[in-house]
């Protein structure tokens, strides 16, 4: 019969102090997570939080708007909810690395959750009847009370992936960040000092340093690791090294119709008016969008922050830049400048628009007739981007290509009412807290009356979607 190994007291002490102390933290860690989401719900809930709760009006935005000008509303919330829809997928991909959200992705979420909180109090409610449109019919058309009912529930589906992710972040930075880690790395040293004084251990492996392998040493058995695969390179790679100077057009001098006269072009919006002529000098403006491959030199040249999905559009060099800022459009430009030292910048609202329409008013670049699909790249029909110049029916008066859809397109211009003025501080490029900036020509999948000539679009100027680009102007013929 085998002799019974004595009980060490030690060891036993030390197992049951290990576990109950396991256990008291393991309770801290659940409380600190409750706590986290709790403070995530309650700042979502308080509308003068970070996280404005969606609130929910007696009088929607839209309770004054007749059947046509509702359906136009429904139109834009649809495709500002397209945007918002893929900044929600960025920030749930972000959430899912193993890492806190960076600064800037947290500021995208703020901003998120305020457009959503918006577009939530804007759609509460039930619309107002609309002649000629049957309670709880159901033909093939959607009527504009199901069309809000949807949009409605499109946007609670954003703000429920919202949800997940503050949660996310919110739990990895109370729990991982300030309470588990911190408490691991204080605890570590005890747990083995308590193990070798209990005679579990004989020494703790923190006393000394792992010893290095040495020639006596046997050598560990190494274990094949496979080559890393050589990544397939572009169809055709950045030329490395080289300034790409975009192709440049000239626009002469002189008088041209800016704006909307709505006796003539029957979707003009109110801040497309009044219609006014104004006096431009000569100057040169991009024969297209600043492309892929002209924007790979700036960021290889500079180590700037590259687009999102920017290995996917390194592929497609000769498609137009997006996922680019205003910031973004104005740091190529000062970086062009320097390097090539010639002045490059965004053009303003009215020289896009001269280069776009030419001096006749005409209401797109090729005249008067609608946009169709051997026009430009609109009405999301390709689902993506084209390559510049892929549309010559649809070139304006000066040569410019893509000025109807494909991206929309930054300006230097500060959203103001008309008539435009250059000398009102539209045209200053200095920032200012919550300024909006002008964009102009529609994208690939912004409807028709989108792409006009004198549609004006805006935005926050740090904002990078993927339908946002821009080209470059140069002062002086």
């Amino acid at each position: 019969m085998s002799e019974q190994k004595p009980v060490n007291p030690g060891r036993r002490r030390f197992f049951g102090d290990l576990f109950s102390t396991l256990g008291r933290e393991a309770g801290l860690v659940v409380r600190e997570a409750r706590l986290a989401a709790r403070e995530m719900e309650d700042a979502l809930a308080d509308a003068s939080g970070e996280y404005p709760q969606p609130a929910v009006v007696e009088t929607p935005i839209h309770a004054d708007l007749d059947g046509a000008e509702l359906a136009e509303r429904l139109d834009t919330i649809e495709t500002e909810l397209s945007e918002l829809d893929e900044q929600v997928e960025w920030l749930v991909s972000a959430a899912a690395q193993p890492q806190p959200l960076a600064a800037e992705d947290r500021e995208l979420l703020r901003r998120v959750a305020e457009l959503l909180a918006e577009r939530h109090t804007e759609l509460a409610g039930e619309p107002p009847p609309v002649a000629g449109e049957e309670e709880g019919a159901d033909d093939e058309t959607p009527t504009l009370r199901r069309r809000r009912k949807a949009l409605r529930e499109k946007v609670w589906t954003l703000i429920s992936a919202l949800l997940g992710v503050r949660l996310f972040d919110a739990l990895y930075e109370t729990v991982v960040a300030d309470e588990l880690v911190p408490w691991a790395k204080e605890q570590w040293q005890g747990i083995f000092a308590q193990a070798e004084a209990a005679g579990v251990i004989e020494q703790s492996p923190l006393a000394s340093p792992l010893p290095s392998p040495s020639a006596e040493s046997p050598s560990p058995v190494e274990t094949p690791t496979a080559k890393p695969e050589t990544p397939t390179p572009p169809r055709r790679a950045p030329r490395q090294g080289r300034i790409l100077v975009p192709e440049m057009v000239t626009v002469g001098a002189g008088n041209f119709w800016m704006g909307s006269d709505k006796r003539i072009d029957r979707d003009a919006e109110d801040w497309e008016t009044p219609q006014h002529r104004l006096y431009l000098p000569a100057y040169r403006i991009g024969k297209y969008p600043v492309t892929n491959e002209e924007y790979a030199a700036f960021v290889s040249a500079t180590g700037h922050r590259e687009p999102r999905n920017w290995e996917e559009n390194r592929s497609k060099l000769e498609h137009p830049v997006t996922h680019v800022s205003w910031d973004d459009a104005v740091a190529y430009c000062r970086w062009l400048s320097e390097a090539t030292v010639q002045r490059y910048r965004l053009p303003s609202e009215a020289e896009w628009e001269k280069a776009a329409r030419g001096t006749d008013g005409r209401i797109y670049p090729w005249g008067n007739q609608p946009p169709d699909e051997q026009r430009g790249n609109f009405n999301d029909k390709l689902k993506d981007t084209t390559p510049v110049g892929s549309y010559p029916a649809g070139v304006s008066p000066y040569g410019c290509y893509d000025m109807a859809g494909n991206v929309w397109e930054w300006t230097s211009s500060r959203y103001e009412k008309y008539p435009y003025r250059a000398d009102d501080g539209r045209e200053d490029f200095n920032r200012k807290e919550n300024e909006r900036r002008v964009l102009r020509g529609g994208s690939f999948y912004y409807y028709r009356d989108f792409v006009r000539c004198a549609y004006r679009y805006w935005y926050n100027p740090d904002y990078r979607l993927r339908s946002f680009g821009f080209r470059l102007l140069s002062p002086g013929s």
